[in-house]
């Protein structure tokens, strides 16, 4: 769509989504390659630098792809799957935190419990730190599991 919309337009345009903007500052930032970025946000967006240190104009929408095969995990609301957004966003941890039994007001939306969870964990909340232990061990299968399909 982005190369047709260059064309038509005939101005020079490209398109880098907020993961491969992760993934090509970790690599500058380590010096390595290949390097796979996740940005984990309202969602969860993914990059990949590849072996020659240049970002691959591949669509990254790990956000979508399968990361848990259970039947009762959570799932996509729109493609009913257990993906990357249920575990690598605000949606997991706010799932994990009031699973957890950590409260939040009715009306605060996902980006400001986020920030609540972020005061209590600073503040050394327990709970809070059970949450970030949580998706921290999410992350770690998760960015596991992508390796297996991201050798090049």
């Amino acid at each position: 769509m982005f190369l047709r919309m260059r064309e038509e337009i005939g101005v020079p345009m490209e398109v880098v989504n907020d993961g491969e903007v992760t993934a090509l500052a970790g690599s500058m930032s380590l010096g390595e390659n290949p390097v796979l970025g996740i940005a984990l946000g309202s969602s969860q967006a993914a990059g990949y630098v590849n072996r020659d240190g240049n970002i691959t104009g591949w669509l990254n929408e790990l956000a979508f792809a399968p990361v848990d095969y259970r039947l009762n995990g959570p799932q996509d609301e729109w493609s009913s799957d257990c993906v990357g957004a249920q575990y690598f966003s605000q949606q997991a941890t706010n799932r994990v935190a009031t699973s957890a039994g950590m409260e939040f007001p009715e009306s605060m939306g996902l980006p400001e419990r986020l920030v609540e969870l972020q005061k209590k964990m600073t503040a050394g909340d327990p709970l809070a730190e059970q949450v970030y232990e949580t998706i921290g061990t999410y992350v770690g299968y998760g960015v596991a599991h992508y390796a297996r399909f991201l050798r090049a």
